[in-house]
């Protein structure tokens, strides 16, 4: 995602097929949560299958 964003990430974990990404700043939480279908689309392309179904940004 890029070093902008990873300053803001606390924590990521992986629950079954869901991606948890803990970030300090709720205005970021809130603009990535708009256009997280798109990160998992990027993130399964990345990993070469469908294994992430959702993003829950917290």
């Amino acid at each position: 995602m890029g070093e902008n964003i990873s300053a803001y990430t606390k924590e990521v974990s992986l629950q079954q097929d869901v991606l948890i990404v803990k970030l300090s700043s709720s205005v970021l939480r809130q603009e990535l949560s708009y256009g997280k279908e798109k990160i998992v689309e990027m993130i399964n392309k990345s990993l070469g299958g469908n294994k992430i179904q959702d993003i829950r940004f917290i």
